[in-house]
């Protein structure tokens, strides 16, 4: 059995989720990704002869309800109700692991778990229907052994936070661009 504990910061928790990016430009990117679009929409409405004061009235609306709606960065919503700054204790053996801090404990078997991704701070463990795990690497002592136990026990994740980040980002805009060019070109309103 491999055991770790550390003082864990909600913000260091939020850093290893999204693989680096800061809150504020996790905003930023999934507000860029819906706002091009609606850019895109109110141009095409003004050189397709459309009112541009109402399409730009309603980019105005979307923009804000969405940086609203975004109020918290993805990496916020995934971390949950973890304290500013808490204890955290990590036990890793045969079976699972067991993570334990202020909001309570979780046990998970390793065959919950859908793949890990090593950052240069913390593993996550991706586990089927839940939010990913979160283990600071600096809490263990024996690094080298809770990596070896992790490759024996699961597979490697095939996409990282940053990826996945990329691809929401990446689907937004393609959903909001069909959108905007069908209401701007097909739907004559």
């Amino acid at each position: 059995m491999l055991r770790g504990s550390a003082v864990v910061e909600r913000r260091e928790l939020e850093l290893a989720v999204a693989g680096g990016v800061p809150p504020m430009l996790q905003r930023v990117a999934m507000i860029a990704a819906m706002g091009v679009p609606l850019v895109c929409m109110t141009v095409l409405r003004a050189l397709r002869g459309g009112d541009v004061r109402v399409a730009l009235l309603t980019s105005a609306v979307a923009l804000v309800a969405l940086a609203i709606g975004m109020g918290t960065s993805i990496s916020r919503r995934i971390v949950g109700d973890v304290a500013e700054r808490s204890d955290a204790s990590y036990e890793l053996d045969e079976v699972g692991v067991r993570v334990e801090n202020a909001s309570g404990s979780v046990r998970v078997d390793w065959s919950a778990v859908a793949g890990v991704y090593q950052s240069p701070s913390a593993f996550l463990l991706y586990v089927h229907g839940r939010s990913p795990l979160v283990l600071l690497t600096r809490a263990f002592h024996d690094l080298p052994s809770v990596r070896a136990l992790l490759a024996e026990k699961t597979t490697p994740a095939r996409f990282g936070p940053r990826r996945l980040l990329l691809f929401g980002c990446g689907m937004l805009f393609f959903f909001t661009s069909l959108a905007a060019v069908f209401f701007a070109v097909v739907a004559r309103v």
